[in-house]
């Protein structure tokens, strides 16, 4: 019995219907911010994420990923996937800011602006995962764990930050 379970998760089940799917992502593989997927009928499915958060003097922070799907399992109440993603993070800091200043007496203040040191780096994550989606109605929340290789690029440096297996999370609305 165990290993017609086993076998099965290795077949999609064919009573899936195309999707299309709208919410929000945070993970190391999918990125973090609103996103949409599409799910096929074949088992097979995207996903893209986005959030980008600018100042107004452009220091900026923006997530965003890709995501390709294959269903292993699935039934009216959830599916079994695998999944492979990448996600970047970038971040933009000019350093400058504003200092409230007074002078020895006390009596003149003003703000002064300071300016600072550029720092900008990027941080990539990708790599293979495994979840489990549970459904109610027409919404779904999703868990995976993905093996995530973690490279960053800061001060004109590429460097190896390591695999870890950070959680991927997803709360969507289908229809």
């Amino acid at each position: 019995m165990r290993y017609l379970l086993m076998i099965s998760l290795l077949f999609p089940a064919t009573a899936m219907a195309d999707e299309q799917r709208i919410g929000f992502v945070a993970g190391s593989t999918h990125g973090v911010g609103l996103g949409y997927s599409r799910q096929q009928s074949n088992g097979h499915g995207w996903q893209v994420s986005l959030l980008p958060i600018v100042d107004e003097n452009l220091d900026a922070t923006v997530f965003m990923g890709g995501t390709i799907f294959r269903t292993l399992n699935s039934n009216s109440w959830g599916r079994a996937y695998w999944s492979l993603g990448i996600a970047a993070f970038y971040n933009r800091d000019s350093g400058n800011h504003w200092e409230y200043v007074c002078d020895e007496s006390g009596g003149n203040c003003r703000d002064v602006e300071r300016t600072g040191q550029l720092d900008e780096g990027v941080m990539l994550s990708f790599g293979p995962g495994v979840g489990l989606e549970r459904r109610w109605k027409q919404f779904a929340i999703a868990l995976e764990l993905p093996l995530a290789v973690q490279l960053g690029y800061n001060n004109k440096s590429l460097g190896f930050l390591g695999m870890h297996p950070i959680p991927n999370f997803s709360l969507m609305y289908f229809w």
